[in-house]
């Protein structure tokens, strides 16, 4: 099951994709990571994210094939970035389930004020991101975030992929 997690920086999607991985004990790979592991001072420009991109989709590529629990974590802001994934999935007749996290302004500005030392995106880079944000069109789950919510986050969660059909047919 290909799992991916989405939404602005702040929102607190890291942290949930992150639990929600360990609950399916599947892999995660976030976008913050991947831009570490490429970048060494990364920039946030739209060449660079579209590098970052590429190389989960790659990662994604192989676990569709493994037939392995993955949780992807990242922004997944504008539909050039979510089609190729949907039509990779769907190329080989799987598809992803889309958890969409959601969180105040004010707690996301709170949480962006606070190191983050897996994360560079600040308060700025989340204001950009949303202003270029593009609604997801596709069946998905949207679970708001606060600081005290978890458990119940990865309850609807984990209902929500018990009830989602990955595939049908595996395509050789």
């Amino acid at each position: 099951m290909i799992v991916a997690v989405f939404g602005l920086p702040g929102s607190g999607k890291s942290y949930f994709a992150r639990k929600l991985a360990e609950r399916l004990e599947g892999t995660y790979i976030s976008s913050d990571s991947l831009r570490r592991e490429l970048f060494n001072s990364p920039t946030y420009s739209h060449d660079e994210k579209l590098a970052v991109y590429r190389k989960m989709l790659a990662i994604m590529y192989d676990y569709l094939h493994r037939r392995e629990p993955l949780v992807m974590d990242a922004t997944f802001f504008t539909r050039e970035i979510r089609d190729p994934f949907n039509h990779e999935a769907e190329s080989i007749g799987c598809r992803i389930a889309w958890i969409e996290i959601r969180a105040e302004d004010t707690l996301i500005r709170t949480r962006l004020n606070v190191n983050r030392p897996e994360s560079d995106a600040d308060y700025p880079i989340h204001l950009l991101i949303k202003k270029n944000f593009q609604p997801m069109r596709r069946e998905h789950l949207t679970l708001d975030s606060t600081n005290e919510n978890l458990d119940e986050m990865i309850k609807r969660a984990l209902k929500y992929l018990e009830d989602f059909k990955p595939a049908t047919t595996v395509k050789n």
